[in-house]
């Protein structure tokens, strides 16, 4: 691997694990970290890798609750995304899209509390989220923001789905963030009976 490559992979770690911290409710320390990975980009790095670090800061600082640094941080990864300068290289081996960005810009604008633009977003992410594995938690954060509008069946549905992938591949992260979920909502919400129901088939196989 040539040497000139190991800047990025560095920065693309680092910005990995404080996504992680972020998702794991510790959003000050991602955020340190997601900007030390910003740091570590030169000049020659491509615009996916900075569109999808500001995507990151972003959703860090939407989980602080700072609209106005979250707001800051989509706009340039909107500019970025719509750029795309500089040839992608590795570990970035696909474009950072739109559809992409808009996942993130959903997240972010549902920690917010934006219901209406985060609805929109998750619609236009729709085409980036194919593979099962990725589009689960992007489901939990979904049916987030659909019970915020009052839609709790629509969000437990959608919480279903996202239990269902973790059973297949058995990502104890992601039945985590059902389970989260569940809680978030009224204990006697009738609305999420069929999500009651998966969550107790759940158990009674670890039983």
């Amino acid at each position: 691997m040539p040497g000139g490559h190991h800047p990025l992979l560095v920065s693309y770690m680092t910005a990995s694990l404080g996504h992680f911290a972020v998702e794991a409710d510790n959003p000050r320390a991602g955020l340190t970290m997601i900007q030390r990975a910003s740091v570590l980009l030169d000049g020659s790095a491509p615009d996916a890798a900075r569109a999808w670090l500001e995507s990151l800061r972003a959703t860090a600082h939407a989980a602080m609750k700072d609209r106005t640094s979250a707001t800051g941080a989509l706009r340039r990864a909107e500019s970025l995304t719509n750029r795309q300068r500089g040839e992608l290289r590795w570990p970035w081996l696909f474009a950072f899209d739109a559809a992409k960005a808009a996942r993130y810009q959903a997240g972010a604008l549902g920690r917010l509390g934006d219901v209406r633009a985060a609805r929109a977003a998750y619609a236009a992410a729709g085409p980036a989220l194919t593979a099962a594995k990725p589009r689960a938690p992007a489901q939990v954060e979904h049916a987030h923001v659909l019970v915020r509008a009052g839609d709790v069946a629509a969000g437990s549905a959608l919480a279903i789905e996202a239990l269902a992938t973790a059973r297949t591949y058995g990502s104890e992260r992601i039945t985590n963030r059902v389970r989260e979920f569940r809680i978030s909502l009224p204990p006697r919400t009738t609305e999420a009976d069929g999500l009651d129901d998966a969550l107790s088939a759940l158990y009674e196989r670890t039983d």
